[in-house]
């Protein structure tokens, strides 16, 4: 007598099923590899800022680099004779709240928003397309497992006990 019986026989359907599946979780996992640093590079946006006070070349280089040296921002471009700064940045690393902090605390000069408000407008992080398309393929994710994870504790239930011979 074999002390280990073998496992029962699963139909044809489930190992279908569950073939499909395995694909669902491989095209998702895929899906999120794929669209993940295609999101953090498009995560990347322009303000401009006033800042007054800057009079010749070493005053924008000394704005341009309190904000490159930020983290976050990856260009800065002062121009004293419009007393602004054109600013491309990562929203979800530094808001232009924290920019006119920098430019304010570290420098002799005044930074506002572009329209002269102490703080700029739609400081929060946006939502780019790439953002959102990674939130929905990692809720896919996670119902796939789940559905998985329901579907391999329904095949471990016992066996409803059978007629006694």
């Amino acid at each position: 007598m074999n002390p280990h019986p073998a496992p029962p026989h699963r139909p044809a359907a489930a190992r279908g099923a569950a073939a499909v599946l395995g694909m669902v979780v491989a095209v998702v996992v895929a899906l999120a590899l794929v669209l993940a640093p295609s999101a953090a590079a498009q995560a990347t946006t322009q303000t401009t800022l006033r800042v007054q006070g800057m009079t010749c070349s070493g005053c924008e280089a000394t704005v341009g680099s309190v904000l490159t040296g930020l983290d976050g921002v990856s260009d800065a471009r002062p121009d004293r004779s419009t007393e602004t700064v054109a600013i491309t940045y990562d929203p979800a690393r530094v808001t232009p709240e924290q920019m006119i902090q920098a430019i304010n605390t570290n420098t002799y000069y005044q930074a506002s928003a572009a329209d002269g408000s102490a703080l700029a407008p739609g400081a929060a992080p946006a939502q780019t397309n790439a953002t959102i398309a990674f939130w929905v393929v990692g809720a896919l994710a996670v119902l796939v497992a789940g559905v998985l994870l329901l579907r391999h504790a329904r095949g471990r239930r016992p066996a409803a006990p059978g007629p006694e011979h």
